[in-house]
């Protein structure tokens, strides 16, 4: 069995998922978040780690670019190039990664880090 810190965040986000097309699914919109912010191409897990690292460095990133990502979205279903209900599929997805970060943060989650902002 491996330890807690041999496993990496992108592991743990798919294996609280139960379903292959939810997994096929949310690895999509992390994707494109991660696009988005401007997290280095590559293979998804690696870009997990990089997006903790980021957090870890600086827990304002977190907030700062969930809301710069969230506004776009805003903007797109005013302009009505994206469903309302996808902004919603966004939202579930980064909760969920941020979810499981714990391990990965001392602890604390994404959500801790987006909390303190507040």
């Amino acid at each position: 069995m491996q330890e807690t810190s041999e496993i990496d965040p992108y592991s743990l986000f798919l294996f609280s998922l139960k379903s292959k097309e939810s997994r096929s699914k949310y690895a999509q919109r992390i994707n494109r978040f991660f696009d988005f912010i401007e997290v280095p191409a590559g293979e998804t897990a690696d870009r997990c780690k990089v997006f903790f690292q980021n957090v870890q460095e600086d827990p304002k990133y977190v907030s700062n670019r969930v809301i710069l990502f969230l506004q776009a979205q805003k903007e797109k279903v005013e302009n009505k190039k994206l469903a309302s209900g996808r902004v919603r599929n966004y939202v579930n997805t980064i909760k969920l990664l941020c979810a499981v970060s714990s391990p990965f943060l001392g602890g604390k989650s994404c959500v801790d880090c987006l909390e303190d902002e507040g």
